[in-house]
């Protein structure tokens, strides 16, 4: 229940009369939990689609839809989650074995995730991405005519809450 009241705040937060605003904020928010995990923003997003089409009608629907995957292919691979960073992190990891006809091991120490992940060329390279990727977003927001879904195609997609058991 908190966790549905929150989704559900959080996507009051756009003026429903701008609709880029919430086309904006769910990429946004995409790209947020993608830094944190990716298969958290493939789950949180897609729940939370039908929460910022209730509340903005005039949203593109398809637009909302793309956002939602903003952060799992912008940013998760450079973020909390990244398969390459952790595995470069971990010791016992197989580039540190012999590879190759002539036993050189891939790489000769492990990296830790702060000069991977937290470096600095990192965290700008994410930034930068996740910001052309939200200005597309703006920019594809058709003016006139957006996608948008019935009253009853949006109930058909929204989450409801489990009645409590007594």
């Amino acid at each position: 229940k908190p966790m549905f009241r929150f989704v559900d705040r959080l996507s009051s937060l756009p003026n429903p009369n701008r609709p880029l605003l919430a086309v904006f904020l769910i990429g946004a928010y995409s790209i947020f939990t993608g830094y944190l995990n990716w298969a958290l923003t493939i789950v949180a997003s897609a729940l939370f689609v039908p929460f910022v089409m209730r509340r903005n009608p005039k949203a593109d629907i398809r637009l909302l839809i793309a956002g939602a995957y903003l952060g799992m292919g912008t940013v998760w691979h450079g973020g909390l989650s990244g398969s390459a960073p952790l595995i470069l992190a971990t010791e016992g990891n197989p580039l540190l074995t012999t590879m190759g006809p002539d036993g050189v091991p891939a790489i000769d120490f492990v990296l830790p995730v702060t000069e991977s992940l937290f470096n600095s060329f990192n965290v700008i390279y994410l930034i930068v991405v996740a910001t052309v990727a939200l200005v597309m977003l703006w920019i594809l927001h058709p003016r006139k005519n957006a996608w948008t879904l019935s009253d009853e195609q949006l109930d058909e997609m929204m989450p409801t809450m489990p009645e409590e058991s007594e």
